[in-house]
């Protein structure tokens, strides 16, 4: 393009409109971190989908997720980009030596290093030494309670970072930190929940566990009158195999002298009246029955009658 006087005009950009281009570059970025973040559910992946989209954005060669591992005071490498893969995992840097990781750490601030050769307090530490680093940002992972380890990218030339950049970053490790909180949490509430099924397993008297363990006897009969369940201590003790416990009639097993009583409770039962506990024996196969020389089993019903058409039982050698 010509201006009035015949000359080529040049057009230069606007000294916004480069910060603007990367601005957006960065908010596109985060929007899609946050999206990994909000789906995330194991960690490990997340962390790589993240250091990879940060390399892009950034046109950086390396960016690195630490770990802090307190008890051995050290931080080590989860995931990132441009290590070796041998390094993912493998590489530690320890906290008691003053670097910029051990800096961030220690405060919570952000920490940028525009050269590390001529930095007069850090210098890189022998694992960024051998990938000759030589400017690099490091930010805080923060969690609820402590923190997690550090967020931090580097370069192999000298590069002035801008407030844009720490900004950027610091937003990232406030994203990967409530990622680790929430799946940390959704971990414990997990556990909690198998631990109170283990606990309840127990005690519940429908489970398999509740069943197997327990050594008394244990059975629920239907109101049809026949065993739907009983546990190997019935079998055990009144020496009547499975198939004969469950093609007879409960009361079959009954001792004669508690027949009556046993039906006219079932009845009440089966009418969803109130009904009290009903100590009756059942005869033991192979022994002659003389008076009550049965085994004393609890009749009692379950459940509300018309949430459940089961009886329970239970008895004490």
């Amino acid at each position: 393009m010509n201006d009035q006087f015949g000359h080529k005009a040049t057009l230069k950009k606007k000294p916004w409109e480069p910060n603007l281009e990367v601005q957006l570059s960065q908010q596109k970025a985060i929007s899609q971190i946050a999206q990994i973040a909000l789906e995330c559910q194991q960690i490990n992946s997340c962390f790589q989908e993240v250091a990879n989209i940060i390399t892009n954005t950034l046109k950086i060669p390396y960016c690195a997720i630490l770990e802090q591992v307190i008890h051995k005071q050290e931080l080590r490498l989860v995931a990132g980009c441009g290590w070796n893969y041998q390094e993912i995992a493998t590489v530690t840097i320890p906290l008691n030596q003053p670097c910029q990781l051990t800096q961030t750490l220690n405060t919570g601030h952000s920490v940028i290093i525009e050269d590390f050769s001529t930095h007069k307090d850090f210098s890189p530490n022998s694992f960024l030494e051998t990938h000759q680093v030589m400017s690099g940002i490091s930010v805080i992972i923060p969690t609820p309670t402590e923190p997690y380890g550090i967020l931090s990218i580097y370069s192999t030339e000298k590069r002035q970072y801008g407030e844009q950049d720490c900004t950027f970053l610091e937003i990232i490790g406030q994203l990967l930190g409530t990622t680790i909180a929430r799946l940390k949490e959704t971990r414990k509430a997990r556990l909690l929940e198998l631990n109170y099924q283990e606990k309840t397993d127990i005690t519940n008297v429908e489970s398999d566990r509740f069943f197997a363990l327990n050594l008394e006897m244990l059975c629920i009969v239907g109101f049809d009158g026949y065993f739907k369940r009983f546990n190997p201590t019935i079998e055990q003790i009144l020496g009547y195999s499975a198939a004969e416990l469950r093609t007879k009639p409960f009361i079959e097993f009954v001792h004669p002298d508690d027949r009556l009583a046993t039906l006219v409770e079932l009845e009440n039962l089966t009418q969803g009246k109130k009904t009290y506990t009903l100590k009756i024996a059942i005869d033991v196969k192979m022994v002659p029955i003389v008076g009550l020389l049965g085994h004393p089993l609890h009749l009692c019903r379950k459940k509300p009658f018309m949430q459940s058409p089961v009886m329970l039982a239970n008895g004490k050698i």
